[in-house]
């Protein structure tokens, strides 16, 4: 090779140009340079497009275990609710028959009085 034309082989981000000594040859080494920044700044930009819609996807993630988890506290709490309200309904039955029952021996106890 001659000294004009040796070749210097660079090696950037994975991209092997031959570079020659001389302006032009700098110039479009420069501008190489320049392209694959651009790139690297594209990319970089994408990649925080990229961690936002993840985040994002992760937010929808938390709010449907939460939903999910006050369904099956809902369904563990529901059944409990309805048997102490029918507990209560039951109470509630017994006492209004013993209520009646005593009113009947009040007024019995009245009549016999009179």
């Amino acid at each position: 090779m001659e000294s004009n034309d040796r070749a210097t082989r660079l090696s950037l981000g994975g991209v092997t140009q031959n570079t020659f000594s001389g302006n032009s040859n700098v110039k479009s080494f420069i501008k190489t340079v320049e392209g694959m920044i651009d790139e690297g700044k594209g990319l970089m930009r994408e990649y925080k497009r990229e961690i936002e819609l993840l985040k994002s996807d992760i937010s929808l993630m938390e709010k449907k275990i939460d939903t999910i988890n006050q369904t099956q506290n809902l369904n563990t709490i529901i059944p409990i609710i309805r048997s102490d309200l029918s507990s209560l309904g039951q109470a509630i039955d017994l006492q209004k028959e013993e209520n009646n029952n005593l009113q009947k021996q009040l007024t019995t106890l009245k009549k016999e009085k009179c």
